[in-house]
């Protein structure tokens, strides 16, 4: 890895100077501001960037079992990261930043790290991957290390900020999701905090997390000695995961939705096991699995990662975890005069299920097809939430401090 490190680092390197030397000096007329956008790394041996013929031959020898590769599984846990960032020129000349973190992850840090680099971009989008739930400790380390630096985005140049921070909900709900926090600070959520710090940059118009792992605290922290302000705030949405970061989840199980967890493929044997053996269960024991090389038990896997047997049931809101979330959200809202849009959605993992999802739309603005919400002429909500309701706590602040008068709950 620290060979990939070290190209990537030299790739970035090499674009910010020559980026750096088309920048307007006593010699030079002003240049038109620049988009950059950063996506697609690799490593010349990664499957899909072999030389065509030997990518043939290999996928051949390995569908017949003639050759033991792991191909994109190799690295699937590994980061891409940027070494010895303070040497980077700083680039007035980018006025937008876009990271795609595809097959090849780079570390969430080092995409932010990119970012503090170009004072006046506007515009900064990351696409990037939380998802390292077989390694929780790897998890914790690279959300905290996101959160220190992406909290010194907090700038004026900044108008729009978008996140794309993605972890898997477990498939099995009865999984237990491990924290994401410190062990060192079991209740303090610093990427919330650190996005929290960001969204209150002074000329941002539209904060857009889809999706992201998150906590009350997003919106408003605890132990504020002042409330926060959005000053030119207009489009705020979040898409948070069912887990919070403390490993729990946000939904139950419906008591009133039938249970049933017989699903027979889900006891089936495992296509991909090798001889029965008594550690099969340990991923760490020395297994026939383990000593064969660039082996991957796609079943062990998703087994350790929650993901298997698939028993998808939780839909109803766990109100002593929801309601904070809601009520920090409609606290927040109070403090955004120019809002126009808000929206906050949980995608349930079960796609049979209609997402959980709570809008708020300024007088003027209109709605999605099919909201039935009517007069355009006042503020409105609409709660997509299947038979639950919130208290009327959260909504009497929605009420009190944005002037709500028509609210519409959707059922499923």
């Amino acid at each position: 890895m620290e060979a990939n490190n070290q190209a990537f680092t030299n790739a970035m390197h090499a674009l910010f100077d020559l980026l750096k030397s088309w920048e307007p000096d006593s010699t030079h007329e002003q240049s038109r501001p620049i988009a950059l956008a950063i996506s697609a790394i690799y490593s010349p041996m990664d499957k899909w960037h072999r030389p065509a013929k030997k990518t043939e031959e290999d996928d051949w020898k390995w569908g017949i079992g003639k050759r033991a590769d792991l191909w994109e599984h190799r690295y699937e846990h590994s980061l891409i990261r940027l070494l010895e960032h303070a040497n980077l020129p700083s680039l007035a000349i980018i006025s937008s930043l876009d990271i795609l973190s595809d097959s090849r992850r780079l570390e969430p840090r080092s995409a932010a790290l990119l970012a503090t680099k170009l004072p006046q971009a506007h515009t900064i989008k990351f696409d990037l991957f939380d998802n390292q739930s077989k390694h929780p400790n790897n998890n914790r380390s690279a959300r905290y290390d996101l959160a220190t630096t992406v909290s010194k985005l907090c700038r004026p140049s900044l108008h729009d900020f978008q996140l794309t921070y993605y972890l898997d909900d477990p498939s099995n709900h009865y999984f237990s999701p491990p924290s994401i926090l410190l062990p060192s600070e079991p209740s303090v959520d610093h990427l919330s905090l650190a996005l929290h710090t960001l969204s209150l940059s002074q000329n941002l118009t539209s904060l857009c997390l889809d999706p992201v792992c998150i906590s009350p605290s997003i919106y408003w922290p605890s132990g504020l000695a002042n409330p926060p302000s959005w000053p030119n705030l207009r489009r705020h949405f979040i898409e948070f995961q069912m887990t919070t970061p403390d490993g729990r989840w946000y939904f139950v199980r419906d008591p009133s939705a039938p249970i049933d967890d017989d699903a027979d493929e889900d006891d089936s044997p495992d296509p991909d096991a090798p001889p029965s053996t008594d550690s099969d269960s340990d991923p760490d024991t020395n297994s026939e699995a383990s000593k064969i090389p660039d082996t991957y038990r796609e079943r062990r896997e998703a087994v350790a990662t929650g993901d298997y047997p698939v028993r998808m049931f939780r839909t109803l809101p766990d109100e002593t975890l929801i309601n904070p979330l809601l009520m920090a959200m409609a606290r927040a809202a109070g403090q955004m005069p120019k809002l126009q849009i808000m929206g906050l959605t949980a995608t349930m993992s079960d796609p049979s299920v209609k997402d959980f999802c709570v809008s708020y739309l300024a007088k003027g603005v209109e709605g999605p097809t099919g909201s039935d919400l009517g007069d355009v002429d006042t503020p409105r909500m609409i709660w997509s939430v299947g038979s639950w309701r919130p208290n009327n706590e959260i909504l009497d602040v929605w009420r009190k401090q944005k002037g709500v008068s028509k609210i519409n709950f959707i059922d499923w």
